[in-house]
């Protein structure tokens, strides 16, 4: 069975009229119906109408093998307010109830608004969806910032994980735009070193101490985390300036395989610094290629790991992050 956690869907209404909700230093470039948003004059993001078609995304699922998929709205949570968050959510349940046995639906919520905290509660035990969605970094904050605490806090108490979805750019984008060659990698390589980011940010901050229950889900194998981690964790009091060994909070954390483009060594990479029990199923699909389900669940099936472990990162562990029952 295959669950893919790093799957995105997006209300219509957030591609049609997507002029709506720029920001005045933003523009977008419509191209063959697809709406390319632009910030200072760089490209941040991408809305496709494939985001909002469900019954193409169902058709690929099958086609690919793919059995549930886990939604959010990837980095349009960006653009999300207390304006929108109401919609988005009872958009988001209402697909959800539409097909139980297809989709698990996360809630999305700006963190840092008045009023959010109340629509992450209204989501979860109203609406009925799984898990909440937040971006690499949010107002410059990246999710070790103390301002998070009050979300955090009722993500705890409401007992759903948080999936951290990459931003549209990183903090302090302006060195990779400096010329037309580097300019073309604000999107790949900033996003990579800004899901990095996150990771040690979040291990550094002691939100995992004071929030041992709460679960976190990184995508795209936490940028270059699984491949630096060991390095990073290894010399652990004078590098995190504490007593207490940082690893014992890795539990927490999970690396999603998003997007394509891994190859074998990397996965393998991947399962041996990580580990099986906090490695899981992503795909980043329909942002990432139309093979990427195909190409990702193959990387799985070529691990060198047991086939129990190869289940649990196939759909175990997301089977217990979102408390999916056995059929």
């Amino acid at each position: 069975m295959f669950i893919d956690v790093h799957h995105h869907w997006i209300p219509k209404e957030f591609i049609t009229n997507v002029e709506k909700y720029l920001r005045p230093n933003e523009k977008v470039v419509w191209q063959k119906g697809v709406a390319n948003i632009y910030r200072d004059g760089f490209q941040v993001c991408t809305r496709n109408p494939e985001h909002s078609d469900i019954e193409k995304q169902i058709r690929d699922m099958d086609e690919s093998g793919v059995d549930m998929a886990v939604q959010s709205i990837a980095v349009w949570q960006d653009w999300t307010t207390m304006k929108t968050a109401p919609y988005i959510n009872d958009q988001m349940s209402q697909l959800q109830a539409k097909y139980p046995k297809r989709f698990i639906c996360m809630a999305h919520v700006p963190p840092f608004e008045e009023g959010a905290t109340e629509e992450l509660e209204r989501a979860v035990k109203e609406l009925g969806l799984r898990g909440t969605c937040i971006t690499t970094h949010c107002q410059g904050k990246y999710p070790g910032d103390d301002a998070y605490r009050p979300l955090y806090k009722k993500a705890a108490e409401l007992d759903i994980p948080i999936f951290i979805h990459a931003a549209p750019a990183m903090v302090g984008h302006e060195f990779l735009t400096q010329d037309k060659v580097t300019g073309k990698f604000v999107r790949l390589f900033g996003r990579a070193i800004d899901h990095t980011l996150a990771v040690i940010r979040l291990v550094g901050s002691g939100i995992l101490k004071d929030f041992p229950t709460l679960k976190f889900i990184n995508g795209h194998i936490g940028g270059m985390w699984f491949v630096l981690s060991d390095r990073f964790l290894e010399p652990a009091h004078p590098l995190w300036n504490t007593k207490e060994d940082p690893k014992q909070y890795m539990k927490q954390l999970y690396f999603d395989t998003a997007p394509s483009g891994w190859k074998q060594a990397h996965m393998n990479c991947a399962a041996a610094t990580i580990g099986a029990d906090n490695l899981v199923f992503g795909t980043d699909f329909p942002s990432a290629d139309m093979d990427s389900m195909k190409t990702n669940k193959a990387l799985i099936d070529g691990l060198n790991v047991s086939q129990k472990d190869k289940e649990k990162i196939s759909s175990g562990n997301i089977m217990k992050l979102f408390k999916i029952k056995k059929k």
